[in-house]
């Protein structure tokens, strides 16, 4: 019976074996017996390269045989491993077998992930209708990545015939189950504004909750939002959100901080942390970055051929003053000297005149 709780191994195995040797050992007691939690459980743990006991030969083994006693789990997880063929050869058509008995089975994580593959078409043909039903039934079933991919896929009426009110709808649900890109994508709806009415408080709510989860492309849209909105201009925050952003990896988010930086926008300017800045954009082929960098470069030299120049012109001016300054005391002390002279001739005459001695 699959509900009945494992039994617990005998008191002197326990306070011999190490905790996750404990575990190891009563998941393969269990899964021997039959019970497919145990022998899913098991798998699990067997294709965790952190665990001392992982062989992912051996956890497909137990996967299968948990599988095939109809654990829609194990399936999934089955068709999931041979779809993406990194511990084992990928394999399509044991992929779609397992995924599609998940699916029978009811499991929303095997429909969603087998409509996503029929909509994009990648590993198996494209087939949209199915993706749509497939889609459905997962979002229907509360899966907030089904929830997402159907909402956007209604909502911009690209491949499927448009539906912005069930779309919209969608994406919000997904967004309040706490998927980050729904959260971003309608924070970037309701700051745009021209599918839905726009409304600056409601995306950056949206735009800063993605943020917390260290969604690169929400932080971008936010510094955009606080450093070029009229109404919401923050540079500081804007800064903040950059940074944040460009700490994640966001070639945009390295560019405009590079920009506020060359040209001080709301902070000091230093062309050093610009280059930086725009040197790591540009790197990622941000081509805004590589375009400013060379602008920056060419006007830098430029600005230091200017700036030699006026200090040339600057130490002329000053050498000229001092020259100026020093004929005009020279000029003031002949003046003085002459007046002087001029006194002493007049007091010596009026000296003789009375008949008294002069030392000359």
């Amino acid at each position: 019976n699959d509900d009945v709780a494992p039994e617990v191994l005998d008191e002197d195995a326990e306070t011999e074996m190490p905790s996750e040797d404990k575990e190891y050992a009563v998941l393969k007691r269990d899964a021997k017996r039959g019970n497919h939690w145990s022998q899913y459980k098991l798998a699990k743990h067997l294709i965790n390269q952190e665990n001392k006991h992982y062989n992912p030969s051996e956890a497909i083994e137990w996967f299968t045989k948990s599988a095939s006693q109809g654990n829609s789990v194990a399936q999934y997880m089955l068709g999931k491993i041979y779809l993406k063929g990194e511990i084992i050869e990928k394999d399509i058509d044991s992929a779609v077998e397992w995924l599609n008995k998940a699916v029978e089975n009811g499991n929303p994580f095997a429909e969603y992930l087998l409509g996503k593959e029929y909509l994009k078409g990648n590993n198996m043909p494209l087939d949209i209708v199915t993706a749509v039903e497939l889609l459905d039934s997962a979002s229907k079933s509360g899966n907030k990545y089904a929830c997402y991919t159907l909402g956007k896929l209604l909502f911009e009426g690209v491949d499927w015939s448009r539906d912005v009110e069930k779309g919209l709808k969608l994406l919000e649900e997904s967004a309040e189950k706490g998927f980050q890109y729904a959260k971003y994508y309608l924070g970037k709806l309701y700051a745009k504004g021209s599918d839905v009415p726009k409304d600056l408080k409601k995306a950056v709510s949206l735009l800063s909750k993605a943020g917390m989860q260290n969604n690169p492309y929400a932080l971008y849209l936010l510094g955009k939002i606080f450093s070029t909105e009229e109404t919401a201009i923050d540079m500081e925050k804007a800064i903040r959100c950059y940074r944040l952003a460009a700490k994640h990896g966001n070639n945009y988010a390295e560019y405009q901080l590079g920009r506020i930086y060359l040209y001080g926008k709301g902070v000091e300017k230093d062309y050093y942390k610009a280059i930086e800045y725009l040197t790591l954009a540009a790197s990622k082929g941000n081509q805004y970055a590589q375009q400013l960098l060379y602008s920056a470069e060419r006007h830098r030299n430029a600005f230091a051929a200017t700036s030699g120049l006026s200090l040339l012109k600057s130490i002329a001016r000053a050498m000229q003053e001092s020259i100026n300054e020093q004929e005009r005391k020279n000029r003031l002390k002949a003046q003085s000297d002459y007046v002087d002279k001029k006194t002493r001739s007049k007091i010596v005459e009026k000296k003789q005149a009375h008949g008294l001695k002069v030392e000359m």
